[in-house]
């Protein structure tokens, strides 16, 4: 693997007690390849954290935005950077351990698929960790995802490999939100567009640490997304 070959990209809000572990396990897991942060001011010092790992470990690097910008947006600029700064590969994930870095080394090992996406829905056991209400709101988003918006897959999750030399930056111009609702808006973007997309099965312990980013007005948002991309589906087929 060269030094252009693969990019991990976190993005963080408060995940100061994680930014260490993370990369722990992904060092064992997966040597020196180099990560790139993307800190939204987190209040509790995320940022200098990230910063303290970086002077001991030169394949560490983090951009810092204003506030608190949304997950998709974050997404957005890493893929726009990593694009910008040449990788091959991106593989992004989220902090707060739920992606487990072991999972992390076969994303990177798998050969199929331009765009590779993590399933919670092909072990029966994948959440068997979590609490009832956070696996009927997964599921339902899933259910959701699938009828509406015909996407065969796990459409809400952030653990992806894209592979950035076959499928460009354009898309992600033509994905609108910036919230979580990116995840299911850049996977029907991208299915429009004939990307072959493969699914690795994972599972999902329960958070370690904090808690989840999701508030009831991002979900609110998310499913009104939803309800629209549902009636633009064919419009974005023919794009």
């Amino acid at each position: 693997m060269n030094d252009k070959d693969l990019l991990i990209f976190i993005p963080t809000y408060k995940e100061r007690e994680n930014v260490r572990l993370i990369v722990e396990g992904l060092r064992y897991n997966l040597g020196p390849v180099p990560i790139l942060f993307c800190d939204d001011n987190s209040p509790d010092g995320t940022y200098d954290v990230i910063m303290e790992i970086a002077r001991a470990d030169g394949a560490i690097d983090a951009m810092r935005r204003p506030g608190k910008l949304g997950i998709g947006s974050a997404h957005k600029d890493g893929i726009r950077e990593a694009a910008r700064r040449g990788y091959r590969r991106l593989l992004t994930l989220d902090c707060d351990l739920t992606h487990q870095p072991s999972d992390c080394a076969r994303f990177v090992a798998c050969e199929q698929g331009d765009v590779v996406v993590g399933s919670r829905f092909a072990d029966p056991q994948s959440l068997a960790d979590w609490n009832w209400l956070r696996r009927a709101l997964t599921r339902g988003g899933h259910l959701a995802t699938t009828w509406l918006l015909r996407l065969p897959f796990d459409a809400t999750g952030a653990l992806r490999l894209y592979h950035l030399d076959r499928i460009g930056t354009d898309w992600v111009d033509a994905v609108r939100s910036d919230g979580y609702a990116f995840f299911f808006e850049s996977l029907m973007v991208l299915h429009a567009r004939g990307v072959a997309i493969e699914e690795l099965s994972i599972r999902l312990p329960k958070r370690t640490y904090g808690n989840s980013k999701m508030s009831v007005q991002e979900l609110v948002k998310s499913v009104s997304m939803l309800l629209r991309l549902a009636v633009r589906r064919r419009e974005i087929s023919r794009a």
